[in-house]
This record gives C-alpha cells, structure tokens and sequence, in this order.
C-alpha cells in the first residue's frame, strides 16, 4: 500500500511544477517550495507522516507529470493539473477531490492611449502569436476558441512555464495562454507588469485537483478526504488560530469534524489527530488561498468561485459523518 511506502521511506514523493508563480515555485532566497499546489502536498505529508515538511518535491513537466505518477516516480501530483476523462481514462489517473475552479485566459499587453482599437481586439483578427504550454490543455482550448470565431492563430508550445511566459515578455509572442490564476502568477514576473493584461475572454472552464494512481483504492480515499478537509475546515470557520476551542463540545459538529470515529480512522490509517495536525499546520482553504494567492500574497488574485458554497462559491464536499 502508498501510505505504508511512504511511512517506511520517511517521506512523500509530490510531483509538482517546473515553476508556476503563486503555485509551485522555488523561492531562490530561502531555497524552499512554495505556492498554493505546494500547501496541499504539505497537508497531506502532515496527515500521513505527521510532519508537513517530509516531502521530496519533484519538479515535472507538463507532458511528463502523468508517466511520472505511473513509473512510480511520485505518489502524488498537486501540480494544478485540469480534471479531463482522457486523462482518467487512459493515463489511470485518480483526480482528488476539486481544490481549484478556474478557466483558461490570455495575457496581453495593454494598448497605446492613443488607440482607437485596443491592441488586443486587433490582434485576435492578426493571426495572434500565442504562447502556450506543451503537454497542457490550453491548445485544444485554444482552437476550440479560435475556430468558433473564424479566426487564425499560431501557437508556440513551450516545455516549462518559464520558456513560456520568457518567448512573451521577449515579444517573441503577441499573447500567454494559461488558466487565469497562472497569468496573475506570471504577470507579476514580467519586467513590466503593469503594462500587461488578463483579457475579458474565459476560454475554456477548467476543475483543477491533486492526482494520484488510480490502483489504491485506500491511498485515494486518504488523498480525496484530506482535500476534503481543508475545505470543511473553512466552511465550518475553523482555522490554524481557534481549532482548539472547538474540541470541547463532543456533541458539536466541529468536534465530530475534528475527532473522525475510529473505524473510519482504521481504514484510512491515520491517527485520531490528524485533523488538528492538518489544520494546525497549513491552515484551513481560506488560509492556504490567501497567503499563496489572495489577499496576503504578492498576487491578491480575487477568489471568485473558490469560496464556500455558503458564501456564493463552488467549494463544497461531502458530509464527514
């Protein structure tokens, strides 16, 4: 079983990004991962391991990630990958539990004052250079979205996200294509972000989760209801701060939330604290989207459908009874 390799090697395997700003990336001054996708390993080796820190990240291209999960290379993927059903289907890839609602866009660079068209409207009936990622989705996208306008384009795919979003802010290409939270990522990486643009265009509406192998049925289900915790945690205003005032009332929700009956613990082979162990250390949803993401990031990305759904959002999961 997953979960008992990853107790005897001491450490998670988590197949991430080569370099997704506000996701994954390697901070270049503390030397340590960071980012959203980043968060979402750690609440799993903290569940798992006991200790949010016992990961071996692996960075992986777009067009390796899978093969990378399938040769045993990774036990896991939080590498903001869009859920398909080819992807399900033929790469036997398990998709946990939705962690990120969002679409693919396009970055541009904002038009002259004196303008009368902006340069983006133009450009779209240009034959746009468009700079896209190898491996990903935004190409099928891309036609899709093309196509229903009868218009031509010319996409350069890119093997790392770094090529990518470099070939744009060179101006070897008029456009980025990447999902819209990315593009807030990236544009705070050009030499001059503010005279750059997400368009008004969703191009295509993407779910985005953690992926382990499908061949664990156990492995799946401690991955899924981990995800799933975080989640909760928020919708039942439970945070890293005041977890622990809420462990008195046994008759409560939270405390039930909090302290899962011992069967269900048997099974998924975790310790009755894993909750707390969870929460106390990357926080609930809420926690993990502003500090990578929102509000307390350098990005302040709106989060648009990723709240609870009690509050207008997307973000729900089953009952944890």
């Amino acid at each position: 079983m997953i979960i008992d390799e990853n107790r005897k090697r001491g450490f998670l395997r988590a197949g991430v990004s080569l370099g997704f700003h506000g996701f994954s990336c390697l901070n270049p001054v503390t030397e340590q991962w960071e980012g959203f996708d980043i968060e979402l390993a750690r609440a799993v080796s903290s569940a798992v391991l006991g200790d949010k820190d016992f990961i071996e990240f692996i960075p992986l291209s777009s067009s390796e990630r899978f093969e990378a999960l399938q040769n045993n290379r990774i036990d896991i993927g939080t590498y903001n990958s869009s859920i398909t059903l080819s992807r399900e289907i033929t790469d036997k890839v398990f998709f946990t539990h939705p962690m990120l609602y969002d679409g693919e866009g396009l970055l541009a660079r904002k038009s002259e004052k004196d303008e009368k068209t902006s340069t983006w409207e133009s450009l779209l009936f240009r034959c746009p250079r468009i700079a896209a990622l190898k491996g990903s989705t935004s190409h099928e996208n891309l036609i899709r979205f093309f196509q229903a306008r009868n218009l031509k384009f010319d996409i350069h795919l890119h093997k790392s996200p770094k090529d990518a979003c470099q070939s744009y802010d060179d101006e070897e290409c008029d456009m980025f294509c990447l999902d819209r939270y990315l593009l807030a990522g990236a544009q705070t990486t050009l030499k001059e972000p503010y005279n750059h643009e997400i368009l008004p265009y969703v191009i295509s509406r993407e779910a985005m989760a953690p992926f382990v192998n499908d061949s664990d049925p156990q492995w799946r289900s401690v991955t899924t209801w981990v995800m799933r915790t975080l989640i909760e945690a928020e919708s039942l205003e439970i945070n890293s701060h005041n977890i622990d005032k809420y462990d008195q009332d046994k008759k409560s929700n939270e405390y039930q939330f909090i302290n899962p009956p011992e069967s269900i613990l048997k099974y998924l082979r975790l310790k009755n604290n894993y909750v707390k162990s969870v929460i106390k250390s990357v926080g609930n949803y809420g926690e993990i989207f502003d500090r990578t993401l929102g509000v307390n990031s350098g990005i302040n990305a709106p989060r648009r459908e990723n709240r609870p759904w009690g509050h207008g959002g997307m973000l729900w999961c089953p009952n944890f009874i």
